[in-house]
């Protein structure tokens, strides 16, 4: 068989999605790691036993430490939760941007590459960046259009090849069919093989889907 199957030697398609999945859920990890590290170290009895300290050393009212504590620890707390909150939303923004802008083109061009390598040449790869994707696709779909011109120019010789050698066997069958001179089966037998072999090497380009190019032969 001319062309493998699609996906025979191809990585899972969710990889790369996988990995900035794995990526994400770190950054989710330490965010709440940090919450909770955070939420710990605020908590009111070991602010008020801070300020209690401070307010003895201070000359501070005991009577007016719990209060204060715990307006400071609220504060706090409400200051990191919002912080972290943002964190987690602009972590989230970034990688659906990352999905939208890099995973989105590059599932596209494995898609393409696929039916290309399958035979279909009439695929094209078009992305609306102005990056190095883009520029990988119109390699890709350079390297295809020369393939096509390729295999449309070696058509188009088999045909002038096969054209020649049925002259051949007419010019051979008809020197026989007047006796002008003994024909040997060796001659024929050649010209049967190279007839079947071009035809059979036009089959297997035929296999191959392409635009259809208009090629000037060459005088």
């Amino acid at each position: 068989m001319l062309f493998s199957k699609e996906g025979k030697h191809m990585k899972k398609r969710s990889s790369i999605t996988r990995k900035m999945v794995i990526y994400f859920s770190l950054i989710v990890i330490v965010t709440l790691f940090m919450t909770c590290e955070f939420w710990v170290q605020f908590r009111v009895d070991k602010i008020t036993s801070q300020v209690i300290t401070t307010a003895n050393v201070c000359g501070a009212k005991i009577d007016q430490v719990p209060e204060a504590s715990k307006e400071i620890v609220r504060y706090w707390r409400n200051k990191v939760t919002l912080m972290l909150g943002m964190l987690v939303v602009v972590s989230a923004m970034v990688f659906i941007m990352f999905v939208k802008n890099l995973i989105g083109p590059l599932n596209h061009m494995v898609k393409a590459a696929h039916k290309i390598a399958s035979g279909d040449l009439r695929e094209s790869i078009e992305l609306e960046t102005n990056d190095e994707l883009a520029e990988v696709g119109e390699l890709i779909n350079d390297l295809t259009a020369n393939i096509q011109v390729f295999i449309t120019n070696t058509l188009v010789y088999l045909e002038d090849i096969q054209k020649n050698v049925l002259q051949c066997k007419k010019s051979l069958s008809t020197i026989s069919q007047n006796h002008i001179g003994v024909v040997p089966s060796e001659a024929e037998a050649g010209l049967r093989e190279t007839q079947e072999n071009l035809q059979e090497l036009k089959n297997l380009l035929g296999e191959f889907n392409l635009y259809e190019v208009q090629m000037k032969k060459e005088a």
